[in-house]
Order: structure tokens, then C-alpha cells, then sequence
């Protein structure tokens, strides 16, 4: 039997993923992105753990006896690697978001009318790069010649045609996905972490019977459409203390207009959460929140919602997201702000209502239901001849 290289970055979410596939198989080694001196989240020491930078992401460091690559999160680094591995080592792409949504045939699609104006006004050339990035001769041009760079699009585009498995449980994306980039991908229907890690362990938290506030977003990032949910915010009229977390991102000059807009929408009402928290106190804090609303266009935030929902919080999303597509499939009770938001806005979510959710959480994110996932998963890769 042949060992599974996981490749992942420095993450909130690595300790949970290297204890879940350490509960199910003996022989991971897992290649984490970052600087073992200066660790930002993981606090797993193993042997096989293994720290790196970029440079260290190469075909020469993995063992002979490697049968099979599980890529969490497919970035640039993880990317080039996967072109040079040798093509009988099969391959497991657990889509964290970013890596999918980021594709140039989908990445203009993630924006609301208020915050495609901001980008558009911000940034003078994004339509003309963003068409340059779609038509691949046009690309290969302006990465060689303009921007003097990889061009990067190309090499993901090589790497995921070298994938054997699209992992995650939210079908809608693997079908979107796949109508922009037809593929030979295998959807492999997994989830990542059970619903007690969601919740840091605390599964009794409940939202207070009390509350009142909402919470918008889930980090500084153009695609939590911000300044839409403001404006909408702002004409219902609504008093309550928004809470918006921006502790998550690098995007400084929006993390800026953000703040700025959010005071000028909703004046001392408006709760910026600069500072990063941990999970246990975040959830608690968010207990006083009768509302959440995550106006993504895409997969994204999915710890929080999953939270929230089994907290019994009033969830609003975006009716074009594919989370909100999924989870209306498999039964949970969730809002569409653009049509919903002005019918109930943040009343709290009746008892019965909040019941539903919880147990249909239970049953698809239960430990038991994990652990049969990525069994399977692991069979497919380690069996060879499959």
C-alpha cells in the first residue's frame, strides 16, 4: 500500500484536515505551505508534517512510494507541481473556492451591481484584462510580453486537466465548474469537516432568543458584495448593530472604502471586526445575531453558514450562489436577500424552522457520515488498478 502526499497551506482549516485523514489512514504525509519558524494557524507537530516555501514544491521531494496527491486549495505553487508528477499517481482536488471561482471564464461573474461599479471605477483596465485573460493567445501575449510573468491561467488550466477527482459536496459547483471547463473530472461527493468542527465543539451554542444584530460578510473580499448589502441594509430602516467582519484579506484599499461606506450607510450601527478572533469566541459573539446575510456569488463562507444554520440564525444568501442552490436541495430552510431580506429582515427564525436545519446538519455533516466519505476517497486512490 502506497502513502497519499497532501499538499496545503498554512491554514485556519489544516489542523482539522490532517487529524480527519489521520483518523481514516495510516500513511499521510502532508507538504504544508509556509515557514515552520513563523507558523500562522497550524499547530500540528508530526514527522509527517512537513513545512515549506514555494522551492521546496517540487517532484524531487516527493517519495517513491507516493500512489496518489490530495491538493487542498489549488494555488500557483501547488499547480506547477502537479504538471511534472508522474501520470500513474492519481490526483484529488478538494475545491476550496478561490481556485475555481478565480478561472477567467467565471471570476467577472461574482459581483453585485454596486460593487462591479467600485471595481470598475478602481481599476480602469478590468474589463480589457479580464477579456485578455479568457482568450488564451491574447494571455500567453500579455503575460510574455507585457507583464513579463507565467501566465498563470494557463498552467491551473494544465494542472486541472491532470486532476482524477473534483472533491466537495456541493454538486452545483462541480456542474458549474464544469459548463465554463469541460472536463474528464470524476465528482467525488465528500465532505470536509463535520458540523462539531464547524462549530469548534460548541454544539449547544444557539442564537440568543434575544437577537437582534446582523452580520454581513465573512471577510475582506470583493466578492462579499459589501456595498450592496449596505445600501439594502440602509433602505429597510433597520437600526440594529451590523457586524462585518474584515480581519480575513489582504485587499487594504477596499478593507478602506468598506469602512468608509459602512459609516457613511449605517452611521454607528455599523461593527467592523478588524481583529482576527478565535473560532469559539466568534461563534460567541455572533449568538446576539438574529441574521446573517452572505451575498456571495459563489461557494464561499461555508464554515459560517453551516454554523450559523445550526445555531439558528436567519441565513440570506444570493439565489445565483450555488451554496444557496445546494442548500435548498438538500432541504435547508435559507433566504434569498434580494427577494426575502424586505419580507422578514431581522426577525429570528421560528424554533421549528431553526429544528429542521439542525437535523438535516447533523445527518449529512455527522462524524460517521465524514468518515465514510473520505474512506471511500482514500479506496479510489490507493487502489491502482481502480
Amino acid at each position: 500500500m502506497g502513502k497519499i502526499l497532501h499538499l496545503i497551506p498554512d491554514e485556519k482549516v489544516t489542523d482539522n484536515v490532517i487529524e480527519n485523514f489521520e483518523n481514516i489512514f495510516n500513511d499521510n504525509v502532508f507538504f504544508v505551505l509556509g515557514n515552520n519558524d513563523k507558523r500562522k494557524h497550524c499547530n500540528t507537530k508530526k514527522e509527517n508534517v512537513i513545512f515549506g516555501e514555494s522551492d521546496f514544491f517540487t517532484k524531487e521531494n516527493i517519495a517513491d512510494d507516493v500512489v496518489a496527491v490530495v491538493i487542498h486549495g489549488l494555488n500557483y505553487t501547488f499547480a506547477k507541481l502537479l504538471i511534472e508528477l508522474n501520470q500513474k499517481i492519481k490526483i484529488a482536488w478538494f475545491v476550496w473556492g478561490f481556485d475555481m471561482y478565480g478561472m477567467p471564464k467565471i471570476m467577472d461573474k461574482l459581483y453585485a451591481p454596486k460593487s462591479l461599479k467600485y471595481i470598475k471605477n478602481t481599476d480602469s483596465k478590468f474589463t480589457v484584462i479580464n477579456f485578455i485573460k479568457k482568450k488564451r493567445y491574447l494571455r500567453r501575449f500579455y503575460y510574455k510580453y507585457l507583464n513579463k510573468t507565467d501566465d498563470f491561467y494557463t498552467i491551473y488550466e494544465q494542472a486541472q486537466r491532470r486532476i482524477n477527482f473534483f472533491c466537495t459536496y456541493i454538486r452545483e459547483d462541480y456542474e458549474l465548474y464544469t459548463n465554463y471547463y469541460p472536463n474528464k473530472l470524476i465528482y467525488q461527493e465528500i465532505g470536509y469537516f463535520s458540523i462539531e468542527q464547524y462549530l469548534a465543539g460548541q454544539n449547544d451554542l444557539r442564537v440568543d432568543s434575544d437577537a437582534k444584530d446582523i452580520l454581513v460578510g465573512n471577510s475582506n473580499s470583493l466578492e462579499n458584495n459589501h456595498l450592496d448589502v449596505f445600501d439594502t441594509i440602509k433602505r429597510t430602516g433597520l437600526k440594529e448593530k451590523v457586524f462585518v467582519p474584515l480581519s480575513y484579506g489582504n485587499n487594504q484599499k477596499y478593507k478602506k472604502t468598506v469602512l468608509e461606506e459602512g459609516r457613511k450607510y449605517l452611521g454607528d450601527n455599523f461593527q467592523p471586526l478588524l481583529d482576527f478572533m478565535k473560532r469559539e469566541d466568534y461563534l460567541r459573539l455572533l449568538s446576539g445575531c438574529s441574521t446573517a446575510v452572505f451575498y456571495h456569488y459563489r461557494q464561499q463562507a461555508m464554515g459560517n453558514i453551516l454554523a450559523l444554520l445550526y445555531m439558528g440564525v436567519r441565513v440570506y444568501l444570493a439565489e445565483k450562489n450555488p451554496v444557496y442552490q445546494y442548500l435548498k436541495r438538500i432541504g435547508i430552510i435559507v433566504f434569498d436577500f434580494d427577494k426575502e431580506f424586505s419580507l422578514y429582515s431581522n426577525s429570528i427564525l421560528e424554533p421549528e424552522k431553526q429544528e429542521i436545519n439542525r437535523n438535516i446538519l447533523d445527518k449529512i455533516f455527522s462524524k460517521d457520515a465524514l468518515q465514510s466519505q473520505y474512506e471511500e476517497l482514500v479506496n479510489k486512490l490507493i487502489n491502482v488498478n481502480r
